[in-house]
């Protein structure tokens, strides 16, 4: 237990510092303006982000760490649900995005809902496995690159 807490503390730790790192270097290259555009595009998908997988990664959690010939089916549970979701998502998000972001924000908001709905949901879920197997190094790692691989809003 204590090694992976401390799997699980360095890699929240790294990847703060490497989080600082990077909203310093993104908006040294993008200037302000530019920043504030991808910011609200990618907060605007934040919001609805955490929803996207119906939480399926929980139920996943709860019934494969006890039985691990459960895997399949829940991670293919996980799999519909986020895509499906995201797919949806892909559909509604801009659209509503041209009536509430400012139209450079707007035109961000496709590639925003696949990063923050699809791609960052799926890596989550994917810790999940080592979760369930108690590996948490794998967590840690993959935590570490979301967070660094991720334009974020403050989050």
């Amino acid at each position: 237990m204590a090694r992976n807490a401390g799997w699980m503390m360095a890699g929240q730790g790294a990847g703060f510092l490497f989080q600082a790192a990077y909203f310093i270097l993104l908006a040294h290259l993008l200037g302000s303006t530019e920043y504030g555009i991808v910011a609200g595009a990618f907060a605007f998908t934040g919001l609805v982000a955490q929803c996207s997988s119906l939480g399926t990664g929980t139920v996943f959690l709860r019934y494969v760490s006890g039985n691990p010939k459960k895997f399949a089916p829940y991670w293919g549970n996980i799999l519909l649900a986020t895509i499906g979701t995201s797919t949806f998502l892909m559909v509604i998000l801009p659209v509503l995005g041209r009536y509430i972001l400012n139209p450079a924000s707007a035109r961000l908001v496709l590639l925003a809902t696949i990063a923050n709905c699809l791609c960052v949901q799926l890596t989550l879920e994917s810790g999940r496995i080592f979760q369930c197997a108690e590996k948490l190094h794998g967590t840690a790692i993959l935590k570490l690159g979301r967070r660094t691989g991720r334009w974020r809003s403050g989050a």
